[in-house]
């Protein structure tokens, strides 16, 4: 995905971008299963959500609509645009949104494994997006965890392979959190 603080775009995916054997072949004596989703379900998964939003905004109070914008009341940002209403009244999604939803169906499926205590997962990205993935990661610490997980972003540098992780926590970022 190549995103801006205006658009995300989705490159289309060539089935040599998506062989998964060296990870299948590296997984299975551990018994580890994983599975493969594309940015579009992402998006397309946001989307759905801000269609909800828009008929209700009361499902979720930590957006609001200014103008155009749809905003995340971060603490960390003094803005996160979480999508944006185009002139047909259609909700778009932004990299943020997009990102918190990756890490709710990530949770998701962690949940319904057999693991009943905290939960964490390792996400790994270029330092590019460092900003975008973060404010997603606070939209969704904030607005639907359960309090046990923690998200730890690692970000990638391939020219100087230099990386950084940054732990977030339920506890440091889930103030709305049931």
């Amino acid at each position: 995905m190549d995103c801006s603080q205006d658009v995300c775009e989705l490159r289309p995916a060539t089935p040599a971008e998506v062989d998964t054997s060296a990870l299948l072949e590296l997984c299975a004596p551990f018994g580890v299963t994983f599975d493969v989703v594309k940015e579009r379900t992402l998006r397309n998964r946001s989307a759905r959500f801000l269609k909800r939003w828009l008929k209700d905004t009361a499902l979720d109070e930590s957006l609001r609509l200014e103008g155009p914008e749809i905003l995340f009341d971060s603490d960390l940002y003094p803005k996160v645009v979480a999508g944006a209403v185009n002139e047909d009244g259609a909700g778009i999604p932004r990299c943020p949104l997009i990102v918190s939803e990756y890490l709710d169906l990530s949770f998701k499926r962690l949940s319904a494994s057999r693991q009943r205590s905290s939960r964490v997962v390792f996400d790994f990205n270029r330092v590019a997006d460092k900003d975008k993935v973060t404010k997603g990661t606070e939209m969704y610490l904030a607005r639907k965890s359960q309090g046990l997980e923690a998200v730890v972003q690692v970000f990638f540098d391939a020219r100087t392979h230099d990386f950084v992780s940054i732990p977030y926590s339920s506890e440091d970022l889930g103030r709305r959190a049931a």
